[in-house]
């Protein structure tokens, strides 16, 4: 009985791997092509939490087959390693650049009184980074103390909005820096109202392109996210549930379907500026094994896979959890210390900092 209960926890296991290595690997699966497929991507660490337990599954019945889940792991270990790394944290050098990346929710200014400092604007100015670069940015108003103590800290600062900035779901990208900006410009892709701009910094004396991303949004609105929320948890009716799932679904499609050659032109450009200094930053609006990520980080080293801890979640809303947000750097630079600072809860996203010593 015994025996026949192993071969079939084994078979489970497999099926596991199998999945796991599926879902893994769905970078390999351009959206533009393939956009519903593409999403299985999305399932991958309840494959890999499955595949995990059986290693105390096996711990319990025979240890020997401990080896299986281990040889997936194995089999699966650049996935991993981009979902949830685990690096040794290294001190960085004196001197390294601090860039942070932060999706600031226009300030959450919906919600915080204009008349009280706004958090997330002390959150920037205690930050010490020397650049840093803003998703959903919105000029504000009462705030005149903080912004003049960002204007001291950050002496250099530009903004660029999107082309459908003055249309609904337009947004803009800014970016504050310690150092000289001394040109900008626009790498054009098709979006709804997202945008994608390249500032050039004086870093003592040597440029380098910050590129400044906000790729495309998804776009669920505030009920879609609370469907999503009652669907994970399992609070809705079984119809009821496959009709929200399939709307989600195409909204998730369709979105990935438009951010691939997005990712497509970043790489471009970065290919047709090889040799020269690059750092990305930005919110993508896709998970880490996602052909976004895997197609910008082509050309680069990214920050957080290189030295970052664990997960690092740098959205967490109605039940969603997932890193989009990013830093990369070209081979000029070496990382340190990439992190998810979920201090500020401010905004619907983490900022996420990185040391990069040139």
């Amino acid at each position: 009985m015994k025996k026949v209960i192993c071969r079939l926890l084994a078979c489970a296991n497999i099926i596991v791997i199998a999945g796991m290595l599926a879902t893994g690997f769905a970078g390999c699966i351009n959206p533009a092509h393939h956009p519903y497929l593409s999403l299985i991507g999305f399932a991958f660490p309840a494959f890999l939490l499955a595949n995990l337990l059986f290693v105390v599954v096996w711990v319990f019945v025979r240890p020997v087959y401990m080896l299986l889940p281990a040889a997936g792991l194995m089999l699966a270990y650049s996935p991993v390693r981009s979902y949830s790394p685990v690096n040794i944290t290294e001190e960085p050098p004196a001197g390294a650049l601090k860039v942070l990346s932060y999706n600031v929710f226009y300030f959450n200014s919906d919600n915080l009184p204009p008349d009280v400092p706004n958090p997330i604007l002390k959150y920037l100015i205690a930050s010490e980074a020397d650049i840093i670069c803003l998703q959903e940015y919105v000029p504000l108003v009462g705030q005149d103390s903080l912004l003049r103590e960002m204007d001291r800290i950050y002496p250099y600062m530009a903004v660029m909005a999107s082309d459908g900035y003055v249309a609904a779901g337009g947004t803009r990208l800014a970016i504050y820096s310690k150092y000289p900006i001394t040109e900008q410009e626009r790498i054009d892709i098709t979006t709804r109202g997202n945008t994608l701009g390249v500032f050039t910094v004086d870093v003592n004396g040597k440029p380098v392109r910050v590129i400044n991303a906000h790729l495309e949004t998804v776009g669920f609105s505030k009920e879609e996210k609370t469907h999503f929320s009652e669907i994970v948890h399992g609070v809705s009716e079984k119809e009821e549930m496959k009709h929200k799932s399939r709307v989600l679904l195409d909204k998730l499609a369709e979105s990935a379907k438009i951010r691939a050659p997005q990712a497509d032109e970043i790489n471009a450009y970065i290919e047709r500026h090889a040799g020269e200094r690059i750092i990305f930053c930005g919110d993508i609006n896709d998970h880490p094994l996602s052909y976004v990520r895997q197609t910008i980080a082509e050309n680069l080293t990214d920050c957080y896979r290189e030295t970052g801890r664990w997960m690092g979640y740098t959205f967490e809303y109605h039940s969603m959890y997932v890193r989009i947000d990013n830093i990369m750097c070209s081979e000029h630079f070496t990382p340190y210390s990439c992190t998810v600072d979920k201090s500020i809860r401010e905004s619907d996203h983490y900022p996420i900092y990185c040391y990069l010593n040139d």
